[in-house]
């Protein structure tokens, strides 16, 4: 991924210690700790590259290192955002509540308890660490959304039928697989399993800090058919929410960027972002949404 790409990795590595809504990201441990779904890898998390004590990006793309910090850690923690602050947005994008919701790379947030409260009738939960699976599964044993369900799984190779799901939603994890070993490969393969698993209409909710992945899509679709639209049949938009302020060592006005990927459905009649700015308070949480325009590989 070469080019302007390389900016977006860039920003996406200086961001790595920031992001969440948490108190508990103030911590070393939790300043280096990002959910999300690693890249296969064979080494352990004490062999990776260090800087000033901490993991550099490229720890993040092990499985045992993920596996290692939930045994350490086993206490819920949601980066970049929590559901309230999502909660319009992810609203907007879903046909109604009456929908099956697929949460990628999990870690241990609470994302999917929160979506099984609000009336969302199922999420499957999915990471490549076992040790986070397991304590999840833990958590909610006795819990009272028995349709938030949870899974040891790989985003690069789904265990599920296709047409499965009718909202993917990826808080961090293409941000942490990006900066890993074999990135591209791995990005072109979660995108064509979310494209194989997504119901005509559903849509694929990407949460990043990168501005650039349109052109990220555009280079890992040029092995298949050119542009995104037909490499992985749907269409995209990008929009900005605010990110929440809780490092004082940076200014207000820092945004998060979210991708929407609609596959493809003639009759899907839900409203695109640029529709929906201004509609009120059901999507409160776009009130503060900066440029909303189509992605550049996105059919005029």
């Amino acid at each position: 991924m070469g080019g302007a790409p390389r900016d977006g990795q860039r920003k996406i590595q200086n961001n790595l210690s920031e992001g969440s809504s948490d108190s508990l990201a103030s911590t070393p441990f939790h300043r280096s700790a990002l959910l999300g779904q690693p890249v296969m890898a064979n080494t352990v998390a004490s062999e990776q590259p260090t800087q000033d004590g901490e993991p550099t990006p490229k720890a993040f793309g092990t499985t045992r290192y993920w596996d290692e910090r939930y045994m350490r850690d086993k206490e819920p923690f949601d980066w970049y955002a929590r559901y309230d602050a999502l909660e319009g947005l992810i609203e907007a994008q879903a046909a109604g509540k009456d929908v099956e919701v697929l949460h990628l790379g999990c870690g241990t947030s609470r994302l999917g308890e929160a979506l099984c409260g609000a009336g969302y009738k199922y999420v499957m939960n999915i990471d490549i660490s076992r040790a986070c699976v397991i304590a999840q599964l833990e958590r909610y044993a006795s819990g009272p959304h028995r349709n938030n369900k949870f899974m040891h799984g790989n985003a690069c190779a789904l265990e599920f039928p296709d047409e499965s799901f009718d909202l993917v939603i990826a808080k961090a994890t293409l941000d942490v697989i990006r900066c890993g070993k074999g990135a591209e490969g791995n990005v072109h393969a979660v995108c064509r399993e979310v494209s194989r698993v997504l119901r005509p209409g559903g849509r694929f909710l990407v949460v990043s800090h990168a501005d650039d992945w349109e052109e990220v899509l555009e280079a890992v679709s040029e092995r298949d058919a050119g542009d995104a639209r037909r490499a992985f049949g749907w269409t995209l938009e990008r929009a900005k929410v605010p990110k929440p302020q809780t490092d004082p060592r940076h200014p207000d006005g820092a945004v998060l960027h979210v991708y929407i990927a609609t596959r493809d459905d003639p009759e899907d009649e839900r409203p695109s972002l640029a529709a929906l700015k201004g509609v009120g308070q059901k999507v409160s949480s776009l009130a503060a949404l900066g440029a909303l325009r189509p992605l550049a590989n996105a059919p005029a």
